[in-house]
């Protein structure tokens, strides 16, 4: 029997003339390069647009002036498994607790409505923005993209941008503008590629979403078990068909792997993110090359080790703050037993032998 195939919900506003922006960004203008007619054979409309208008991504560009710009930036975030959660008339910021209800087997994309309506014909103010505790507790549990059915993570009236900061630190990637009007709650397929504009601070998007196949005994959008009815005897069909049902599928696209690689040496080496070659661009040629030492404070270096074990806490149950990060076991295995062998050889230089097990 044929599978049904998946809803498409569009999430996207309509662009048009008056379409709103930020106040002072480049309204949507069309106006027609050639028409139909007895000197042409199509129509050819010529378009003048912040890329900013409607639903769109922002890039690194668009909050740091050494951040890639959106045709750079890995395609992996906007593509996938996410989470649509309602955080309806809740206040201007979308704080933790809010989300609360929601946080269980977390999808490393998160799209948040906080509008019974989404308001798509006016500019608005007073829209919501995240919390950049928010933000940075999201990331903390391994979320790669936020969305929001307002025009900024941030206030409108913010002058310092927490938020997009945070996200700037964390690497994180940002939707601005949904319509998740008539979106249930749920987890879905997320599709929202922005454009290839290789030196541009953002790009509209058209962003879908797309209901999950369901698991055998659960709802459209209830997590998927992937091993609940595992064969005794597996077949390779069942292993592709189980395969298929693992919530975990989608996070292969945010590795570099060949397509016929099943890769299981995670410890020795693990696969290479797609996003690090550019964090590791940015860290070395803007962070250090430009930023020099500023960059402990300025970039967040100086508690770095806080923020990654703030991380690590999320995923062994600990509470922000409780975990710390350093150098490797080795590596500080090496730095005790030099300083061991340093005050050995003040206090009895005859012993020269160091034994380890």
């Amino acid at each position: 029997m044929p599978a049904t195939p998946s809803r498409i919900r569009d999430i996207s506003p309509p662009v048009h003339e008056g379409a709103p922006v930020f106040p002072g960004d480049t309204p949507y203008r069309q106006r027609w390069a050639a028409r139909i007619g007895p000197d042409g054979p199509v129509n050819v409309g010529e378009l003048t647009l912040s890329p900013h208008v409607g639903a769109h991504a922002d890039a690194p560009l668009h909050y740091d002036p050494e951040g890639a710009a959106i045709g750079l930036v890995d395609l992996a975030p906007f593509l996938g498994r996410c989470r649509v959660v309602h955080v309806i008339d809740r206040g201007p910021l979308i704080a933790w607790a809010h989300l609360a209800h929601a946080l269980d087997d977390l999808p490393p994309r998160v799209l948040v409505r906080t509008r019974a309506r989404a308001v798509v014909d006016r500019w608005d103010p007073d829209l919501v923005a995240f919390a950049p505790d928010t933000i940075e507790r999201l990331a903390a549990r391994g979320v790669t993209l936020v969305g929001i059915d307002s025009a900024s993570v941030d206030p409108a009236t913010s002058k310092t941008l927490d938020s997009h900061q945070a996200i700037r630190r964390l690497g994180l990637r940002v939707l601005e503008n949904l319509v998740l009007d008539d979106v249930p709650e749920g987890d879905y397929e997320l599709i929202a590629l922005p454009l290839r504009l290789t030196t541009a601070d953002a790009s509209p998007v058209r962003a879908v979403l797309r209901d999950l196949p369901p698991a055998a005994g659960t709802s459209p959008t209830a997590p998927a078990t992937a091993c609940a009815d595992r064969p005794a005897d597996p077949t390779l069909d069942d292993c592709r068909a189980l395969d298929a049902r693992d919530p975990l599928r989608a996070l292969r696209a945010l590795f570099t792997l060949p397509e016929d690689v099943i890769y299981l040496d995670g410890n020795s080496l693990g696969a290479l993110p797609r996003r690090t070659p550019a964090r590791l661009a940015q860290t070395i040629e803007g962070e250090w090359g430009e930023g020099l030492i500023r960059s402990w404070n300025q970039a967040g270096w100086i508690d770095l080790a806080g923020r990654i074990g703030d991380r690590i806490a999320a995923l062994v149950g600990a509470a922000p703050g409780e975990v710390t990060t350093g150098d490797s076991t080795s590596v500080n295995l090496f730095k005790a037993l030099s300083a061991a062998a340093a005050l050995q050889k003040a206090d009895a230089p005859s012993r020269s032998v160091l034994l380890s097990e």
